[in-house]
């Protein structure tokens, strides 16, 4: 008896089938493989000590920095005074010229004083008139043969021709415009010849050597600029040593700020001299580069005993240094993560390894 072997062929049927088993193996292996690297980042978040990150850190004392802080300010003269005629009369002469020194007392300006002198002249032989009557009814009055009301009237004219006569010596004295102080002639507004009338302008003179600065600043920059003892003064690439005299107590709605003056220590500018208040900031500084955002606040990483934590700055803002609080001595030895920082999270493992590794 002969047995017959029936050989089976796949058809396009069984094909298919094994083709859609690969491919429901290998979406296996890409689930398996997913689940196991969550498996690992999971371990990495618990501080796994087997998947520590390699970082790199320097004492914080070697990375914080003292930012210079800055205002515009002007240099302004305490004394530009504006001197003006104080009587009437023809400018006969003048004492002074633009750009000259002048002492306090100068004669800046002479004015015709003839009119004046004759008022004094004529004033002076009341007075002295005045004077004799007054004696003469003194002398009557030990006689009683005068009034007492005669004598209270003669007293009075006396006291008015005195008063008159002081009068017409302040008008001669006002002939002569004489300098306030020293300083110097910046204008002239007086010409030879002219007519001067009182409270006409006749020159303008600067104190040249009592000067401060004005400028106005924020309230937290003002803080910060009266707890500082080395303020600057820069203008036209020079600098100069100042000190705080006042702050004004008032604010300018429209700027919100406070305006201040300063005494320079030493040398000095020119009045009209603008430029720059420069002070060291209050406290110490993080560089805005080493700055990370985590969970929507910025902060920096530290290595603490193998292990990064993030410590939080609330007062830090987007690209600018960041203050690092009033007890930022106690932080001088603490270790900054620099390189390996962007990955991390707070309560990671952590190896410290040197830049070279």
């Amino acid at each position: 008896m002969i047995k017959q072997r029936v050989v089976q062929t796949a058809g396009p049927k069984d094909t298919a089938h094994k083709r859609i088993h690969k491919q429901t193996l290998s979406i296996a292996v890409l689930l398996l493989g997913i689940l196991i690297g969550d498996a690992v980042n999971a371990q990495k978040m618990q501080g796994e000590p087997g998947l520590a990150v390699r970082v790199t850190a320097l004492p914080m004392a070697a990375l914080w920095i003292q930012p210079v802080q800055s205002a515009t300010a002007e240099v302004v003269a305490l004394n530009h005074a504006q001197v003006s005629a104080q009587a009437n009369g023809e400018v006969l002469k003048l004492g002074a010229e633009v750009g000259d020194e002048v002492e306090k007392g100068d004669v800046l300006v002479e004015l015709d004083c003839r009119q004046s002198e004759l008022s004094e002249a004529v004033l002076n032989d009341v007075l002295g008139l005045a004077r004799k009557e007054y004696k003469r009814a003194q002398s009557l009055q030990k006689s009683k043969t005068i009034a007492e009301q005669e004598i209270s009237r003669l007293q009075s004219v006396l006291e008015q021709a005195r008063i008159r006569i002081l009068q017409a010596e302040l008008a001669v004295e006002h002939c002569l415009i004489k300098a306030p102080f020293n300083g110097v002639v910046t204008t002239r507004q007086v010409q030879l010849g002219m007519i001067a009338i009182t409270g006409a302008p006749m020159m303008k003179l600067l104190q040249a050597d009592v000067v401060e600065v004005a400028a106005s600043v924020d309230a937290a920059a003002l803080n910060s600029l009266k707890a500082s003892n080395n303020i600057q003064f820069k203008s036209t690439g020079m600098t100069y040593p100042i000190t705080i005299r006042t702050a004004l107590p008032l604010i300018d709605p429209a700027s919100n700020k406070q305006w201040i003056r300063l005494d320079f220590i030493d040398e000095r500018p020119y009045s009209g001299a603008a430029g720059e208040l420069e002070w060291p900031a209050d406290g110490q500084y993080l560089p805005s580069e080493l700055l990370i955002e985590r969970q929507g606040q910025l902060g920096y990483f530290i290595a603490e005993e193998g292990i990064a934590r993030f410590m939080i700055l609330p007062e830090a803002t987007v690209g600018h240094p960041a203050k690092l609080g009033s007890n930022s001595d106690t932080l001088a030895e603490v270790l900054v993560i620099l390189d390996g920082r962007f990955k991390l999270s707070d309560g990671d493992s952590v190896v410290l390894v040197s830049p070279a590794q």
